[in-house]
């Protein structure tokens, strides 16, 4: 009898133990479902054009569905001998409604949104002027052009891609960014319809 003392005894803080562990480990999850994971990450091409700096945060705590705001810029230039030269850039704030799908680390990520800002274009040209002087005589006549132009501009977008969301820490992602506009005089036309995105950035809890 004596034997099954210490065998009672073991049992008995197994037992007490596996009950502290489960409510360590309920309070744990709980605990997550409590806190906002939020989000701030560097863009590369994708709605931030060339480069971005964004926030992203779910709407509510446990939520699939999160928002995202941010600031990008890019910038083009070309020269030629025969046309001139110029530049364009834009300054612009990615706005985004997404969603992510998974319950793991590893999760896809769906958006829609819009990017507004600033366009500036800057070039220089050559105009030609034809006079003829004399019956059988053309005289060419070249000068520079300046144009400076600074506008509203936006277009739609929309993203699909890998997002790697732990719930602090280091935060990845990659995809492809599709834009459109509505065709009128202040929508930004990228050169080409689809855009692929690169982000690394840091996440928190709140």
């Amino acid at each position: 009898m004596l034997y099954r003392i210490p065998l009672l005894i073991i049992v008995f803080f197994l037992g007490i133990e596996s009950v502290v562990y489960g409510k360590e480990e309920k309070r744990h999850r709980s605990s997550e479902k409590e806190n906002i994971y939020r989000n701030l990450y560097i863009e590369m091409l994708g709605a931030s054009n060339f480069i971005g700096l964004s926030y992203d945060s779910r709407i509510k705590p446990g939520s699939r569905f999160g928002y995202r705001i941010g600031i990008s810029y890019a910038w083009e230039a070309y020269q030629s001998m025969f046309i001139g030269s110029g530049s364009s850039s834009f300054f612009a704030v990615p706005l985004e409604a997404n969603y992510l799908y998974g319950k793991r680390k590893s999760k896809l990520e769906t958006g829609l949104g819009l990017d507004i800002g600033i366009c500036q274009e800057n070039n220089s040209y050559w105009s030609y002027n034809y006079i003829q002087t004399a019956p059988f005589q053309i005289e060419l006549i070249h000068y520079k052009v300046n144009h400076f132009q600074r506008q509203f501009g936006y277009y739609f977008f929309s993203n699909i891609g890998y997002r790697y969301q732990a719930s602090r820490g280091f935060l990845f992602r990659f995809g492809i960014n599709a834009s459109f506009n509505l065709g009128d005089k202040y929508g930004v036309r990228k050169r080409t319809l689809l855009y692929p995105y690169i982000s690394f950035g840091y996440t928190f809890k709140n």
